[in-house]
């Protein structure tokens, strides 16, 4: 069922949002992509490489899919969601952002991003699943991953969609996508299997990040310890502090 024109004109102006908060800013990199960095740093490069690329030069990406028709085809046939749909930059081709010169460019460069790292991730990872059912399994944890859902394919309907992209959710199907995600990990078999691997990579490589952030900055636990132990501040002004880190302290 079509909503409503009042529900598609916020629809529409949360798109709009979305984009100018999202579309256009370097760090889905490491935000929508951080999985896919921590799981195959490959198949991440490869992907940050093309987006780039595809930034300066749309046709980049059709050639890729081109040159992968294969692995597209993979996707297609496991029910993935559709490539060039991120919900994040939707906007960039209609109403006024599409008068933003470099709109529809930065759109290309988030949705090469993610779609390559899809495929790239199906390049990867496909060999394991023995047949076409825990292929179709693995995809569905890829797309996850990424941050990637439909919500079509789900049953949502088109009302229920518009109301959640306007009033509930920043990004439902990056949410959707997140939640899924750490459901997969409470399974059996490949769906299972990949998608605690990719969460036990991204818990071990945040945490050998900002342990190297953390002794770069001498900012050890002894020396956090020795500068200012756990305490109570009296007046009120510091609630609670861990070391010179708290996030309490105007100071910070």
């Amino acid at each position: 069922q079509d909503p409503t024109g009042f529900l598609k004109t916020l629809n529409n102006l949360a798109n709009a949002s979305r984009f100018l908060q999202t579309g256009v800013d370097p760090g889905f990199f490491l935000i929508q992509g951080l999985v896919l960095a921590m799981r195959s740093p490959a198949s991440f490069a490869r992907a940050a490489t093309l987006s780039v690329n595809a930034f300066k030069d749309p046709k980049v990406f059709a050639k890729y899919l081109e040159a992968n028709a294969a692995h597209v085809n993979t996707l297609s046939q496991a029910n993935a969601a559709p490539l060039m749909g991120s919900e994040f930059v939707e906007a960039a081709s209609s109403g006024l952002m599409k008068r933003i010169p470099t709109a529809e460019r930065w759109a290309t460069m988030f949705n090469t991003f993610m779609d390559a790292g899809r495929i790239e991730l199906v390049k990867a990872l496909g060999p394991k699943a023995t047949n076409a059912e825990e292929l179709s399994a693995l995809v569905r944890v890829i797309d996850h991953m990424v941050g990637v859902s439909s919500s079509r394919s789900l049953g949502v309907s088109g009302t229920r969609r518009f109301v959640e992209g306007s009033f509930l959710l920043y990004a439902p199907r990056y949410r959707r996508a997140v939640a899924a995600l750490m459901v997969d990990a409470t399974q059996g078999g490949i769906r299972g299997e990949e998608s605690r691997r990719a969460l036990m990579h991204l818990a071990a490589g945040t945490t050998f990040i900002m342990a190297a952030f953390a002794t770069t900055l001498g900012l050890t636990s002894e020396a956090n310890r020795q500068r200012a132990p756990v305490s109570f501040d009296p007046d009120g002004d510091i609630p609670f502090q861990f070391g010179d880190w708290s996030l309490f302290n105007p100071a910070h």
